[in-house]
């Protein structure tokens, strides 16, 4: 029998355009999944060591979903409408990412692959594999925590410098926000100018 859990995520690249974020997790989940939420918060650590952003996780339940916030929510993925083998999810446009407490022992690296997708990451796959499209074709793909997988040889696997580098390419800092805050202004301001 073959074993393979799914990773999802809806991404674009530069999902994230800001210093510094903030998690919501439901009150009822941090009280039933004290485990899991720690090691999400480590999952958010992780990154936050190679990125320059600054998070605060809050246990609430406000649904505010707006901005850069970003709710966390631990769900039962086979009694959801999801495929039963997926464990982690990226909903860009709800901003939510579902981890699956089916796979307790695997929120680790489950958070640490969804946080990537908020980071802009794609999922990683091997030339062999059969791929989605947008995927990052490298060796040894199932290595990687941005597999789209969870395999005997990613399970522990920590954040690689390419992730790192190519989350670094789609991470926008608050100073390249403000150059192309003052490139569109000036473009605008050339149109305007224009059409005098």
């Amino acid at each position: 029998m073959k074993f393979s859990l799914y990773l999802i995520g809806v991404f674009c690249l530069g999902c994230v355009s800001v210093p510094d974020l903030e998690f919501i997790i439901a009150t009822n989940d941090a009280e039933t999944y004290p485990g899991e939420v720690k090691d999400f918060e480590r999952a958010v650590e992780s990154w936050s060591d190679h990125l320059d952003f600054t998070y605060h996780i809050e246990i609430s339940d406000n649904d505010i979903g707006l901005g850069k916030v970003i709710r966390v929510d631990f769900v039962d993925m086979s009694k959801e409408l999801f495929l039963q083998e997926t464990v982690g999810l990226w909903d860009y446009n709800r901003r939510i990412i579902f981890l699956d407490i089916c796979c307790n022992d695997l929120i680790y690296p489950i958070s640490l692959h969804e946080l990537g997708h908020v980071f802009g990451l794609g999922h990683f796959a091997n030339i062999e594999d059969q791929y989605e499209v947008g995927s990052v074709i490298v060796q040894d793909a199932d290595t990687y925590i941005m597999y789209g997988r969870m395999s005997p040889r990613n399970m522990n696997a920590e954040i690689s410098p390419l992730e790192i580098n190519l989350a670094l390419r789609s991470f926008v800092s608050p100073i390249q926000e403000c150059k192309y805050e003052a490139i569109n202004r000036c473009r605008d301001q050339g149109r305007q100018d224009s059409k005098r």
